[in-house]
């Protein structure tokens, strides 16, 4: 639909993975089809046969819903030549990564210099000693959700308010918010829908000054999320208690009630 493809292109500037690191590296990243499904088996790269493959550890967090970090490896897949292998829970705690998940390259990867060029600015370089001896370029992930190890706690987890105005039969389905929600890489942790006409419902309206339903609201784990950020600011606001509020049901093109002026409103 034309208003979820607005709204899409206001929140998010980039639809590829966000692997900060790599732009910063100026290396080149294969996009991942939106809504592909992601899989740990990395298929054999489109390199020359003589490319220095490079040992490749995959850090996973110890929650199901964070980041899958193999979509690090997989979007590197035709400019690096990895051997994968995944490191168990009980060995992660040598690398020392303050986020996880989290990917290791052996030195192998100084065969790829721009790669390693400016490493410093988005991951470390470790030397370790044991089973995974040798020197290791660290990359944390750059999305939520994740696993702060130092507090061992998840970030980034958002959990989302629909609110809906059910006597306002012509009024567009909030619901369908969820398809620009995944294309900005958010998963819901949890959803619920008020009604805005109902006590909690109102309760909400007169907290955030709401004066367009339906709407949404993200808590503030949102803000861990990158994608969202660079065009959040054109249809909504972010609020004193760090809640993500969406504003501008008109720029969305969609059929609206305006509780200021009590009148429904059409494109």
């Amino acid at each position: 639909m034309a208003r979820d493809h607005l709204l899409l292109y206001a929140l998010s500037a980039v639809i590829l993975i966000n692997i900060v690191a790599i732009v910063m590296l100026q290396a080149r990243v294969a996009e991942i089809p939106e809504h592909a499904p992601v899989v740990a088996t990395i298929t054999a790269p489109v390199l020359p046969v003589t490319a220095p493959l490079v040992r490749t550890l995959i850090l996973p967090a110890p929650c199901d819903d964070c980041f899958d970090i193999s979509e690090y490896a997989i979007a590197l897949n035709d400019t690096i030549n990895m051997a994968v292998e995944t490191v168990p829970q009980d060995r992660i705690p040598a690398f020392g990564s303050a986020l996880l998940p989290a990917i290791a390259f052996n030195q192998t990867l100084e065969e790829y210099p721009a790669l390693v060029r400016g490493w410093e600015g988005a991951g470390s370089i470790i030397n370790l000693s044991g089973e995974y001896a040798g020197t290791w370029y660290l990359l944390p992930t750059q999305n939520a959700p994740y696993y702060d190890a130092a507090n061992r706690t998840v970030r980034g987890r958002v959990g989302v308010t629909y609110i809906t105005m059910r006597s306002c039969q012509e009024c567009y389905d909030v619901a369908e918010s969820s398809e620009w929600l995944a294309d900005v890489r958010i998963t819901p942790y949890s959803e619920r829908t008020v009604d805005a006409e109902s006590p909690a419902g109102r309760e909400l309206v007169t907290k955030y000054g709401i004066t367009a339903v339906p709407t949404l609201i993200l808590d503030s784990g949102a803000a861990e999320h990158s994608t969202l950020q660079p065009g959040w600011s054109i249809v909504g606001t972010v609020e004193d208690d760090g809640f993500y509020v969406l504003r501008d049901l008109q720029r969305m093109g969609v059929v609206y009630y305006d509780l200021q002026s009590k009148k429904l409103m059409k494109p």
